[in-house]
């Protein structure tokens, strides 16, 4: 069916009998602009709506077919052809409508699928989330017990809550590690003080990134290795100079500070 030359067909019909669109789109219970994309040859009304359309403009349904009033018997022939054409014009809406939704079908798959492994990641790392916690807080509470056998007391403070151990005239510090949590790991940390209360005289601060000997009233901090030998910067003569004068106090407090690291934290 040649859709531009039905769509005027149509039109001149409607026409003819003083019909607007909106009153063909009533009768047939369409709305006008399907009677307006009809006329404009983009479209085909359903097979189901040849009959009341032909009623409407007052034709037969082989005219309306043919697109052309018939004035003479029409030929078997001629009145088949009109009919194979609308049925392959319907037969085509079909299959279109039909590849539509299996289009549909395969988007509302895959984005349901998507949606399933975006829940099943979300799933997974939350439960390696949670088993890491799990395995920080037996660690945490290991760590503790430590503490406690090695003869650490709890020191509340206004500002932390600090296991202590005064041991040898040295004072070592263990701030609380339920409150040292890094992310999912425990920030290590053991403190050394010649003097707690006043904070003089040489201090140890031994981490799990770097090892201080550091005096607040010289307001002076040099960086050690795990034996106590001096790896600040070599230009600097003043802090160079510190660590010779109190080379020996400071790799024995190293060591002790080793000691009580590995007894709290086995590593």
């Amino acid at each position: 069916m040649d859709q531009e030359r039905f769509g005027k067909f149509i039109l001149n019909l409607r026409k003819e009998k003083n019909l607007t669109q909106n009153d063909v789109a009533q009768k047939l219970g369409v709305t006008d602009k399907a009677v307006s994309k009809w006329e404009r040859g983009l479209g085909c009304p359903d097979i189901s709506l040849l009959v009341p359309l032909s009623n409407i403009l007052g034709i037969s349904v082989n005219e309306l077919l043919l697109q052309e009033k018939i004035d003479n018997i029409i030929t078997k022939e001629k009145a088949e052809n009109a009919v194979k054409q609308t049925i392959k014009l319907s037969d085509n809406k079909i299959k279109k409508g039909i590849k539509k939704n299996k289009i549909l079908k395969v988007i509302v798959i895959f984005i349901l699928i998507l949606l399933l492994l975006i829940s099943i990641l979300i799933i997974n790392k939350e439960n390696d989330k949670r088993k890491k916690e799990e395995k920080l807080n037996e660690i945490v509470l290991k760590v503790q017990d430590n503490l406690k056998s090695n003869g650490f007391k709890k020191e509340n403070t206004i500002k932390l809550s600090n296991y202590v151990l005064t041991k040898d005239n040295i004072t070592y510090v263990v701030p609380d590690i339920k409150y040292q949590k890094n992310g999912l790991d425990i920030y290590k940390e053991v403190l050394s003080y010649e003097d707690y209360k006043n904070k003089n005289g040489i201090t140890i601060y031994f981490s799990d990134n770097a090892i201080y000997a550091y005096s607040n009233q010289n307001k002076i901090k040099v960086k050690c290795s795990i034996k106590g030998s001096y790896i600040d910067n070599k230009d600097n003569t003043y802090k160079l100079n510190f660590y010779i004068e109190n080379k020996n106090v400071i790799k024995k407090r190293i060591l002790d500070s080793k000691n009580i690291w590995l007894t709290i934290y086995g590593n």
